[in-house]
């Protein structure tokens, strides 16, 4: 990857994470529920993140946003409780949307199968997290696991679609972004 690459990884990756603060913070200010937050702000995540890695179009793309997205939210409940452990999450997903893009060669459904496990896997990062500090949320986060998949793994279908229209869209003629790739 060149630096410009890098540059759109690393803007992109913050971004999410201040997106997803900003989303999250607001929602328990008004709601007061615990976890709203990444039930509701997972479409704009994977939209973010899913644009930057069309956008890089080349391996590890995923896995540096992805890793940067976690960096940033360490200090905060982004991707669950603080704490380094998130690097694990994020390094983990942004692989596995990797991996999945380049067997499809880059082809759509490769991005929508890659971005629909790379979100499943979020909340089940998440539990092994859990399960591994004994944290005492855990009897009530498994409760809830299986249903957070599956709605992660509708918001990266949703996200990933919107994050492609928008780069066939409005994107991918702009100068700019042909620079980049």
């Amino acid at each position: 990857m060149k630096l410009q690459h890098l540059l759109v990884c690393g803007v992109f990756g913050a971004f999410a994470t201040i997106a997803a603060f900003a989303i999250g913070a607001a929602l328990l200010a008004t709601t007061g529920i615990p976890m709203i937050g990444g039930l509701l702000n997972a479409v704009v995540v994977v939209l973010i993140l899913l644009t930057g890695v069309r956008i890089v179009n080349r391996f590890g793309a995923a896995i540096l946003i992805n890793f940067i997205f976690v960096a940033v939210a360490i200090p905060t409940m982004v991707v669950g409780p603080p704490g380094p452990h998130k690097i694990l999450i994020g390094l983990t997903a942004g692989l596995l949307i990797d991996v999945i893009i380049s067997v499809f060669k880059r082809r759509m459904l490769g991005y929508y199968i890659g971005a629909i496990l790379g979100s499943a896997f979020y909340p089940l990062g998440v539990y092994f997290i859990l399960v591994y500090t004994n944290a005492p949320i855990l009897g009530k986060y498994i409760s809830i696991l299986i249903p957070f998949i599956i709605w992660y793994a509708i918001c990266g279908a949703v996200g990933t679609y919107l994050a492609l229209y928008i780069y066939k869209k409005k994107l991918s003629d702009l100068t700019f972004i042909k620079s980049i790739e």
